[in-house]
């Protein structure tokens, strides 16, 4: 049966002298946070069985070290949610906001300016990249790499068909879009390709740039 502690809390917590230890998971598993029903618990355990259950004084610690620890969890738990938990109104925010700082790296990428490109790509942050299958694990390694390649080239088009921006904080933010790409190369050949970026972009001192970029293509 559930019962009541000085008016305070409602508790549907079975208690029992035979199986106090019932209750202790039937709390912790319920994820209950309200210190009072804790209170509860615990009072009940010293006035029936505590001491018979979890003998010895470890053993009691142990337990009471275990009921603080799923009371911090739950604490942060929420508060983390209420973090992430964004309005109709700051996504919308946080959509524009990607979308035109991807829109101007793509410009950047069709005049191949480097210097330009590589400004929308963390400083403040460590950078990672994937192009197909090889990857990157920090910026200066990426850009120099992307910059031999662009100077191979006379020019380049990438023409996004399909963008998508998915808010995952109100400062992180997941793109995902697929383009057509044109490069004229030095040699005179000309490569087409079906291209796709997936980037996790991050907001700090500097605004809204890539921490990850992974890219892929295929011939079209």
């Amino acid at each position: 049966m559930g019962c009541r502690i000085a008016g305070l809390c409602e508790c549907s917590v079975p208690i029992s002298a035979n199986a106090p230890e019932t209750a202790l998971f039937l709390v912790l598993g319920e994820g209950r946070a309200d210190s009072l029903t804790y209170l509860h618990v615990i009072m009940h355990f010293q006035k029936y069985a505590f001491s018979r259950v979890f003998d010895g004084p470890e053993n009691r610690k142990m337990v009471l070290k275990l009921m603080f620890l799923r009371v911090s969890l739950n604490s942060v738990e929420k508060k983390e949610k209420s973090m992430l938990q964004l309005t109709e109104a700051e996504k919308n925010d946080v959509v524009k906001a990607v979308k035109e700082r991807f829109d101007q790296l793509v410009s950047a990428l069709n005049k191949i300016d480097t210097a330009k490109w590589e400004s929308f790509y963390s400083d403040d942050f460590p950078v990672t990249a994937v192009a197909g299958v090889d990857f990157y694990g920090d910026k200066k390694t990426w850009v120099e790499t992307v910059g031999e390649y662009f100077s191979q080239r006379k020019s380049q088009t990438v023409e996004p068909v399909a963008v998508k921006i998915t808010p995952l904080a109100h400062d992180l933010a997941l793109l995902v879009s697929e383009e057509n790409t044109s490069m004229a190369q030095d040699d005179g050949s000309v490569v087409k390709s079906k291209h796709v970026f997936t980037m996790v972009w991050k907001n700090g001192k500097s605004g809204w740039k890539v921490l990850h970029s992974h890219e892929s293509w295929v011939d079209s």
